[in-house]
């Protein structure tokens, strides 16, 4: 079964507020005068790359196979084999509040990379809603998404690891 990955409300705004600077941005350049556009137009391109970068690693969806918990995304998906998970739960928005990106995006398609907490300690995030988040604990790294239905998701879980066990 897919678990759709829905963006929740800080989401959307953070995106629709990057999207429209970044094009108000290239409007502005194509419509200045002639002149020395080359560091305006480096940065539009950095901007541009880091926009498509950014949202190519940001889930699609998420789901379950007969072995693996399947993170989907447009580059490179990222499979949890069911042998790696060590336990995993639905955890509150409140786990991840005061979380230091370490690296990725705090917002921009979603909540990705490398964070750390004072509850969780380093952890990776692959999740576009902070209202759905589950925390998959493996052996030797912690994992949070955000499937649209956390409850489904772990009982489907629990249900095809029972052979692993």
């Amino acid at each position: 079964m897919k678990y759709s990955a829905r963006y929740d409300t800080l989401t959307k705004v953070i995106t629709i507020i990057v999207i429209i600077f970044v094009v108000s941005l290239f409007v502005l350049i194509i419509s200045s005068k002639p002149g020395n556009t080359v560091p305006g137009n480096v940065a539009l391109i950095i901007l541009a790359v880091s926009i498509l970068v950014t949202f190519g690693y940001s889930p699609r969806y998420y789901s379950i196979t007969e072995d693996a918990i399947i993170i989907k995304r447009i580059f490179s998906d990222i499979s949890i084999p069911f042998e790696d998970v060590v336990n995993i739960s639905i955890i509150e928005k409140s786990a991840i509040r005061g979380s230091l990106r370490v690296f990725g995006s705090g917002g921009l398609f979603g909540y990705l990379g490398i964070f750390r907490s004072s509850n969780l300690g380093k952890y990776q995030m692959w999740s576009t809603n902070c209202e759905t988040l589950v925390l998959i604990e493996c052996m030797n790294k912690k994992i949070v998404i955000s499937p649209s239905d956390n409850n489904d998701f772990i009982e489907e879980f629990n249900r095809k690891k029972k052979p692993f066990s």
